[in-house]
Order: structure tokens, then C-alpha cells, then sequence
């Protein structure tokens, strides 16, 4: 249960130092990938410019060619 503490923390919450970090306060950070939501309509506006790209930047066709898998988009 969360509690009053100026730092929205709980009851519990260990000693804010070095060896312990308030991980309210710990910046964000993405350990070499990053999971985020897409709206659908974005996401196949991402896809059409991969498909735009893919022969100057071949890397963008690999992509495009991973990530259409992914989804189908009713018309």
C-alpha cells in the first residue's frame, strides 16, 4: 500500500543511499532494447516508409519484411 511519504515511496522503503536507490527516483533506461505501444494507424504509416526505403537503405527491407509479419491491416 502506498503511504504519505513525501516521496509517494512505502512504509517500508529502505534507507535512500548509494547502496540503496529509491527506485522511484532511478532514471529509466533501456538494457539494450525497448518495448513501446504503437497505435496501429502509426504503426503502418512506419511500415510504409520502410517499404519507401528499402531499396536505398536495405536494412529498412529487412525490417519492413520482420515487422509486416506482425501484423495485418484490415481495409
Amino acid at each position: 500500500m502506498i503511504d504519505k511519504d513525501p516521496d509517494g515511496g512505502f512504509f517500508d522503503d529502505p534507507p535512500h543511499d548509494d547502496t540503496h536507490p529509491d527506485p522511484l527516483h532511478t532514471p529509466p533506461y533501456t538494457n539494450g532494447s525497448l518495448s513501446v505501444v504503437v497505435p496501429m494507424d502509426e504503426f503502418k504509416l512506419i511500415l510504409q516508409q520502410m517499404w519507401k526505403s528499402r531499396s536505398t537503405e536495405p536494412k529498412m527491407g529487412e525490417l519492413y519484411e520482420k515487422y509486416t509479419k506482425l501484423t495485418t491491416f484490415e481495409e
